[in-house]
């Protein structure tokens, strides 16, 4: 099984998609077996993401800033293991009329402390069970500010 990811300009956004498949599409890279290598380790760091919500217009209506977004994962003949970091996120509303311009941040006490850590630890060597042997979720205290919908 294969993800792709792939970078497409439209306009003035980059898309990134992702595709599953489960052929290769060149042949140059080798395909990694976790029981000959002894596991599969990913270690992915990110400075910042910049996510934009744009209608048809286009116009854009929101604008979701990740900052230091951590992942790492492994898979081995044992077990499987992810564990996500996100020190911050603010989510901004992008519409000029809006009461509220920060739809959605963490608050200033919060900010030397990591926004959502998940960390699971999930058995692959059971067929028919999914085993959880670690599993933790912690999200700080956030605001939510939202404007009131005119009828």
């Amino acid at each position: 099984i294969f993800l792709h990811a792939r970078i497409v300009m439209k306009g003035p956004a980059r898309i990134l998609n992702f595709l599953h498949t489960s052929a290769k599409r060149n042949e140059e890279f080798e395909e990694l077996n976790p029981q000959e290598v002894g596991g599969i380790n990913l270690d992915l760091d990110l400075a910042s993401v910049g996510i934009s919500i744009i209608n048809h217009t286009p116009k854009e209506l929101m604008f979701a800033s990740l900052d230091k977004l951590q992942l790492r994962a492994s898979i081995t003949q044992r077990s499987n293991s992810i564990e996500m970091t996100l020190h911050k996120c603010q989510v901004d509303n992008q519409l000029t009329s809006a009461p509220f311009p920060v739809f959605l941040s963490q608050p200033d006490k919060y900010k030397d402390v990591s926004f959502l850590k998940i960390a699971v630890i999930m058995a692959s060597d059971t067929q028919d069970l999914d085993y959880f042997r670690y599993l933790a979720v912690s999200l700080q205290e956030l605001d939510i500010l939202v404007d009131e919908i005119a009828q």
